[in-house]
């Protein structure tokens, strides 16, 4: 008589559950798409990504380009191909998008999944593995309010940014998902396996997922990733120590364990060491590592430091030999028409306004003011239900949350920790009582030290944006709620679930009050960009009717405007290749003196101006085309002020006029230079 594998028949019940748990969480996150779609649609939430997916797309300069600038260079690859592959299929198809929503899905999808998961496993910590059982109906039970309180944090949390889509928000998301897979990871028992080779497999497939994620968003966004990485390390680190002294301390200290944390650390390194390399290699052409210094410069320059004025710095200006009609090119961000505004100068620029600042403050009031805008935004209430508080920008609902999941959680193992410790007369479960309580109470403690160095490190650099922020907050609560559903499952060696299920109650109905709010944060903000993008798309419409002609625009008269995602304009229409150049581009930004811009220039026939009087100045092309090129104007806002165009060509030693010749309903003011 031969018996039955039991361990193969539990495996074969755990994967069937697992499926169920796939199953139920796909469908609520492309349900939840799918309303988001319905109801307010899905926008790019800044220019900035219009531009990657104008450049990417091959809208920019006629074909679709792998250099992003922005991102990685890998990742662009891929983008860039399908958006070849898709040209053929659907034309005008919004390829880059379409990766950003699929990669935000897919990390809700993957947080949600787990922790269905991990509310249904109803493993005890010692037990093995062929001991798996299916959930129970108090079980299933667990596992719906626990995947309800997750959705419904979430949406409460994320929803403008589900809505408005940003690449960064997209990273930010990412590294949360794999903040979340490493808090909630099983890893195998040194006392479990046969041979060293087997746990070292077994850990290093637990932590895959994670490092998977991690190199997609750094390929992404590096900057943003490393950001961020300390937390995803502190979620790993905890769950580690919380396993690993589960089941004896002793064993943390061991070989393997050290060697496969090792490991992870090492194959990690190596991903984001291959996509670093892969990426210099592509951009290592002269033009290309040329304008990489340009861009960090200006990066430096703009983001965290500001142009010093002309009037007071005079003295520096003169010795780098730059005007003043220079410097308010660089004020306006219109520094495109002139070449003269080259990297070194933009370098040596970046340098005085690093001292400057420094000069402005000492080390010790930076940190003190730093600490007290971290302060700020930790207490700030900001909805209306609450009043208004303008000194942090939309901390609410995400503190909140957060530090309500700090105090729950210290409370399920306070709450945990009185009733054994009350009720047991023996040493050995009173000592294993006060671990458990302690293991929070360390973990709680360290990830709020990492929280708020990564906090006083943004606040004393002055960046700040909820783009950072908030993805901050939103990985510091999944790593929070992991530890709320792993507790009472791994970590106590007791099965405790009615505080557990009080703190998921809570989450709902908080988190559910705090979505109405963001519903209507978000309707408003709807019908704002559909008014403000109305003169936007006024604009796209009238270059494309005026396709014979090329339109120079005013950076700041445009930095208002974003798209919607998934928006056909004429611009990406089939033209010969299968692609046409837009006929307009800004006079200043990120893109502009890159190959990029070049290219386009030159398929729009902007570069060859023959012979002429102004060979062997610094005018760039685009103030050459300004002057000479018949049907190439400026877009200025409606009502602004053109002297300092005059004044900047005055300083070159050219006389010219700017005249109004056309206006785009009340938006935008088309001027023609002689």
């Amino acid at each position: 008589m031969v018996l039955p594998d039991k361990g193969k028949a539990s495996r074969k019940t755990e994967k069937h559950v697992r499926s169920h748990t796939f199953l139920i969480a796909a469908i609520a996150v492309l349900a939840g798409w799918v309303v988001i779609a319905i109801i307010w649609d899905f926008y790019f939430d800044l220019n900035d990504d219009v531009l990657m997916k104008d450049i990417l797309s091959g809208t920019y300069t006629g074909t679709p380009e792998s250099h992003n600038i922005q991102m990685l260079y890998p990742i662009s690859l891929v983008i860039s191909a399908l958006y070849s592959a898709a040209q053929a299929i659907v034309k005008g198809a919004d390829v880059y998008g379409f990766v950003l929503l699929v990669l935000q899905a897919l990390s809700l999808f993957l947080i949600l999944k787990r922790t269905l998961d991990v509310a249904g496993d109803r493993r005890k910590k010692d037990k093995a593995f062929t001991d798996y059982e299916p959930p129970d109906k108090g079980t299933k039970f667990s596992m719906a309010i626990a995947g309800i309180s997750l959705a419904i944090a979430s949406l409460s949390m994320l929803l403008y940014h589900l809505v408005y889509v940003q690449y960064t928000i997209t990273v930010g998301l990412l590294m949360s998902a794999a903040a979340f897979l490493f808090a909630t990871m099983d890893l195998p028992d040194c006392g479990s396996v046969t041979n060293s080779r087997t746990y070292f497999s077994d850990f290093i497939k637990a932590c895959l997922p994670s490092m998977i994620l991690i190199w997609i968003s750094y390929a992404l966004r590096s900057e943003m990733t490393l950001l961020m990485l300390p937390l995803v390390l502190v979620a790993a680190l905890i769950r580690c120590v919380q396993l690993i002294c589960a089941r004896s301390i002793k064993e943390l200290f061991t070989k393997l364990p050290l060697i496969s944390i090792a490991a992870v650390l090492v194959l990690t390194g190596l991903g984001l060491g291959a996509t670093t390399l892969a990426d210099r290699a592509a951009y290592s052409s002269s033009e290309w590592s040329g304008f990489r210094r340009w861009f960090n410069a200006r990066t430096e320059v703009y983001d965290y430091y500001k142009i010093p004025a002309y009037e007071g710095n005079k003295s520096f200006y003169d010795s780098i030999d730059m005007t003043k009609e220079q410097v308010t090119l660089l004020e306006n961000y219109n520094f495109g028409l002139d070449d003269d505004i080259n990297t070194e100068k933009l370098e040596k620029i970046a340098i005085y306004a690093k001292a400057v600042w420094k000069s402005e403050k000492t080390g010790t009031e930076r940190i003190k003011e730093a600490f007290w805008n971290y302060r700020t935004h930790l207490f700030c209430v900001d909805t209306g239900l609450f009043g208004t508080s303008d000194s942090a920008d939309n901390d609410t609902p995400y503190n909140l949350l957060v530090f309500g999941c700090y105090l729950m959680l210290f409370l399920m193992a306070f709450m945990d920790v009185s009733a054994r410790v009350g009720g047991e007369k023996n040493k050995v479960a009173a000592k294993a009582a006060w671990k458990s309580f302690a293991g929070i109470v360390l973990a709680e403690l360290l990830l709020f030290a990492a929280r708020s160095a990564l906090w006083m490190y943004i606040m004393y650099g002055g960046r700040d944006p909820v783009r950072i922020t908030h993805s901050l907050y939103y990985c510091e609560f999944v790593i929070l709620f992991a530890l709320i559903e792993t507790y009472g499952r791994s970590w106590s060696p007791s099965n405790r679930t009615p505080d557990r299920l009080t703190a998921e109650t809570i989450l709902i109905l908080t988190s559910a009050v705090f979505l109405f709010i963001s519903e209507g944060e978000v309707s408003d903000e709807k019908l704002g960009r559909g008014k403000t993008n109305e003169a936007y798309n006024e604009y796209i419409t009238y270059c494309d009717e005026h396709s014979d002609s090329f339109y120079f625009t005013d950076v700041y008269s445009m930095v208002d405007f974003s798209e919607k995602m998934f928006t056909f304009y004429p611009g990406n229409a089939e033209n010969g290749d299968g692609y046409v150049s837009a006929n307009h581009d800004l006079a200043g930004g990120w893109a502009v003196k890159s190959p990029l811009w070049l290219s386009k220039l030159e398929r729009a026939g902007l570069t060859d101006h023959g012979t002429s009087a102004l060979d062997g100045t610094d005018l760039s092309d685009m103030a050459k085309a300004l002057i000479l090129d018949k049907n190439v104007y400026f877009v200025s806002e409606t009502g602004s002020d053109m002297q300092w165009l005059e004044n900047w060509y005055e300083s070159k030693g050219i006389t010219v006029s700017i005249n109004k010749v056309d206006s785009i309903e009340e938006s935008f003011d088309v001027y023609e230079v002689d």
